[in-house]
């Protein structure tokens, strides 16, 4: 009856379906409509077969729960049939309650392994402390790095717009050391010249005087008093242009009278401002005939010279065009000589920042030494501060440098 029921349903459903899909009346056929019933036939044995097995489980089902009840039927309520007979509710509940302490035992083990993963948890945390202490120590340290960098960096900052402003400042004297040059340039042609209208008119005297004519006196030679240009001072400063890393000289002036005169010492430092370069000395005595040095000292070498005969610097029979100069040994070492010849090419007028300057000696200087480097220089001498300017080409280090006084004391 089921399976009559299962086919009618099943064939009325698949009829309507494929009635409904199956727009073209004219496509449907007996043949199609029996395969479709073919088909629903053994989905309907499929189905009664499923039914079938599921009507078997249910009865099993069934026996199944009847078994258990008659079970709990024949339970005894509590206590056994005899005094050696257990009581089977003792038995379950004796049975449960091992259960029960085997899964307290568990748990027991289990709050133990967590206590333990907890601990572990505690030290790592500890550790983990530790480490972000350390690390903070690490960023302070780093931080006061990075400021000390930073001051560092201004510091080099500042020291290279100071090193600009000197470069800025030795082009300008650079500058100055040319004009000079070129007035010194100007100044030796004027000299030729001089030189060529004086021979032109020697020329001429001695052609009057070959002639039976009567001759032209010479004039008489001025000759200079070399004491008004012996330094009054105790302190000088110059200006350096083209010193390198010295740009500034001291020189501090030490007079002691004697009988015949004075012994003069000028200690020379050169600094760049901030640091020292070089210390020299130098040693003079004064006399009435003459200015003359008597030692050399580069103190910063330890090197220290004293000459086996005074040199002539200034002397009482100067005129302009006169050249004098000296040859001396080092007392302490016979081979070792220097060799000076001087010249007074005039006497003319200089400035420089400390001051305007009249009646100055302008004296030419050669120096050949193996005690200090050779040197050729062109210098103004004045009247009561001595040196005020000279330019040195020192043929040592191949350069050219020129000091102006800046302060005398």
């Amino acid at each position: 009856m089921r399976k009559q029921l299962i086919l009618i349903t099943t064939i009325s459903l698949f009829s309507a379906h494929a009635i409904a899909d199956d727009d073209d009346k004219t496509n449907w056929s007996r043949y199609s409509i029996f395969s479709k019933i073919t088909e629903a036939k053994a989905a309907i044995e499929t189905n009664a077969s499923e039914i079938d097995d599921l009507d078997s489980r249910v009865q099993t089902n069934t026996n199944g729960i009847q078994s258990l009840q008659t079970q709990i039927d024949n339970l005894p309520s509590g206590g056994g049939t005899g005094t050696n007979t257990p009581d089977p509710q003792t038995q379950v509940n004796t049975t449960a309650i091992g259960e029960l302490d085997t899964r307290v035992q568990t748990n027991t083990n289990g709050l133990g392994a967590l206590t333990t993963q907890v601990q572990s948890n505690t030290t790592a945390i500890g550790n983990n402390s530790a480490l972000i202490q350390g690390n903070t120590a690490a960023r302070a340290a780093l931080a006061s790095q990075i400021q000390a960098n930073s001051d560092n960096i201004g510091v080099l900052t500042t020291d290279l717009q100071t090193l600009q402003g000197t470069v800025t400042g030795q082009g300008t004297q650079i500058g100055t050391v040319e004009t000079d040059l070129n007035n010194l340039s100007a100044q030796v042609q004027t000299n030729a010249n001089d030189i060529s209208a004086n021979s032109a008119r020697l020329d001429t005297l001695e052609a009057a005087g070959s002639g039976g004519g009567t001759p032209i006196p010479s004039p008489t030679p001025t000759v200079i008093d070399f004491n008004p240009y012996i330094p009054i001072v105790a302190t000088k400063e110059f200006q350096i242009i083209n010193g390198g890393a010295c740009t500034i000289s001291q020189q501090q002036i030490a007079r002691t009278d004697t009988a015949t005169g004075a012994d003069i010492t000028i200690t020379e430092t050169l600094t760049s401002g901030t640091r020292v370069c070089t210390d020299y000395s130098y040693g003079y005595v004064l006399t009435a005939d003459a200015l003359s040095q008597t030692s050399y000292a580069n103190i910063t070498l330890g090197q220290s010279y004293v000459f086996d005969q005074a040199g002539e610097i200034l002397t009482s029979t100067m005129q302009p065009g006169s050249s004098f100069g000296f040859a001396a040994l080092a007392t302490s070492n016979l081979t070792l000589a220097i060799i000076q010849k001087n010249t007074l090419l005039g006497v003319e007028s200089v400035s420089v920042p400390f001051g305007n300057y009249d009646n100055c000696l302008k004296m030419h200087t050669q120096i050949t030494s193996v005690m200090m480097n050779d040197i050729e220089q062109v210098s103004w001498i004045c009247q009561g501060v001595g040196e005020v300017k000279k330019i040195v080409m020192d043929k040592g280090i191949n350069q050219t440098r020129t000091y102006r006084l800046t302060n005398a004391l």
